[in-house]
């Protein structure tokens, strides 16, 4: 059995983040009798990974929700599961985008610092290269 810093640590996340996972039903710890710590399994270890891969992903909680019920019921989801990943990809291809976008700007703002003998950004620099990214409407 694992405290929640304990399968945080085993899963690479935050105890914040057990937490939250917790808050929203995607966990369900049991309860420790005496000092009612809450404690897990290899098993909610392994449900833990696997919400993280998935969010590694791209899925949104409620979609990783939606699939870790449909496979505790057995539920062959073709359908649904077809438009999860379709949508997953489509918002990790516009996140791409914008990581991409992103990196291009911070990449030419290096190399005119660079070009800069004794250069030194400061407030001002970093403030109009944040200011340049001008994300769209779904950042």
């Amino acid at each position: 059995m694992m405290t929640v810093t304990e399968l945080a640590r085993q899963a690479e996340v935050t105890p914040d983040t057990v937490r939250y996972y917790l808050r929203l039903g995607l966990l369900q710890p049991q309860w420790h009798p005496s000092n009612r710590y809450r404690l897990f399994t290899e098993a909610d270890a392994r449900r833990l990974c696997f919400i993280h891969r998935a969010r590694i992903l791209g899925f949104s909680l409620t979609e990783i929700a939606e699939i870790l019920m449909a496979s505790v019921r057995g539920d062959v989801l073709c359908p649904e599961a077809c438009q999860i990943v379709v949508n997953g990809a489509t918002r990790n291809r516009a996140r791409l985008v914008r990581l991409e976008r992103a990196q291009v700007l911070l990449d030419t703002a290096l190399k005119t610092w660079e070009g800069i003998p004794g250069s030194v950004p400061d407030g001002r620099a970093m403030k109009a290269l944040i200011e340049s990214i001008g994300l769209d409407q779904n950042h």
